[in-house]
This record gives C-alpha cells, sequence and structure tokens, in this order.
C-alpha cells in the first residue's frame, strides 16, 4: 500500500487546540500518521517519496464542500430567503465569525496562512460569463490589504492560486491555463 509523507512543515491539525504538527501520512486516502518528523520518517521506506513541505503550511482540505452559508443560515436560523439583504448578511457575519476566528486566531495562519471565501452567487440578472460577478475575499498575511482586484477570474483562477500556494507546481484541468491571481499578493 503507497504511503505518502508529508514532512518538515506546519501541519494545521484543526483538533479542539488548533496543535501544529511536522508531518503527516497518508495511505489509501486516509491519514495514519500525524505527528513529529522523527516518527513519520519510521513509517518511511526506501522507495518512499517524501513530500519536503519546507517549513510551509499544510492544512486538511482543499474540498469544494459547496456549502452556501448564507442560505444555510438562513435556514437554521429559519429565515425565509426573502428576507432583507441586511438580515442575510448579519447572519453571513456571525456563521463567518464563530467559524473561521479559531483558524485565523493560530499563529501557523498568522505566519503565512491563505483563506479564500468565495460568495459564489451573483444576482439573477447578473448572468454573464457563467454567473457573474461574485464577490471572494482573499485572507492571508501576504495579501494586499484592501486590494480590489478589476481582473476578470473564474474558479480555474482560484484553483491555480491555492494549488501554488501548496508549492505544487502541477496544475489540473483548465486551472494550468488560467490566469494567475499573484496580484492579490504582496
Amino acid at each position: 500500500m503507497k504511503l505518502d509523507p508529508f514532512a518538515d512543515g506546519r501541519v494545521f491539525t484543526a483538533d479542539a487546540h488548533n496543535s501544529i504538527a511536522e508531518a503527516v501520512a497518508i495511505r489509501e486516502g486516509r491519514i495514519v500518521y500525524v505527528g513529529s518528523d522523527a516518527g513519520v520518517a519510521s513509517l518511511i521506506g526506501p522507495s518512499t517519496k517524501v513530500t519536503d513541505l519546507a517549513g510551509g503550511f499544510l492544512m486538511p482540505g482543499l474540498v469544494d464542500g459547496h456549502m452556501h452559508p448564507l442560505e444555510a443560515g438562513l435556514k437554521l436560523q429559519k429565515c425565509s430567503l426573502n428576507c432583507d439583504d441586511s438580515v442575510r448578511l448579519s447572519t453571513a457575519d456571525s456563521w463567518l465569525q464563530a467559524n473561521i476566528a479559531p483558524l485565523l486566531a493560530s499563529s501557523a495562519f498568522q505566519k503565512d496562512g491563505l483563506l479564500v471565501i468565495v460568495f459564489d452567487e451573483s444576482f439573477d440578472i447578473d448572468l454573464a460569463n457563467g454567473g457573474g460577478h461574485v464577490p471572494m475575499l482573499v485572507i492571508s498575511p501576504r495579501a494586499k490589504s484592501g486590494y480590489q482586484s478589476t481582473t476578470f477570474f473564474q474558479h480555474q483562477s482560484t484553483l491555480r492560486m491555492l494549488i501554488e500556494a501548496t508549492g505544487a507546481k502541477a496544475f489540473p484541468g483548465a486551472s494550468g491555463g488560467a490566469p494567475d491571481m499573484g496580484e492579490f499578493f504582496q
């Protein structure tokens, strides 16, 4: 069974204490080890390819659960989707404050973390280019504060940015030819 170890990094574990480990190992899609570089070394065989994180930050899940926090929050608070925009924005703000604050407060994130929040819903009348304009927040100590881009980007560019942030060099599908989003960073 193939083992995929990642070592020499800062691994955000997302546990109750926001612990940071040095290494993680994955086998057949399951995390089999989280801990120190020395600990993961005992799992590595002579032909095992180790991904050197070179001190970089690794966190679980580049996963598109495609959750719509605004609508989810409204349903949880039993608010009709036809309610006032201020109620929707307040609900979204409350959800973000409750769920994002622990990540942003972690020392690992404050060093070189990256969080991208896309409100992937545009107005029904704005249907250009597959859905019109949607707001996206790029949150990182490396991001330009208050920056607003005038460049046209689509999801492929967001995927490219996330992959580049991991240090990877290979881009799946259309993300390989998508415009780079480096303008968001210092």
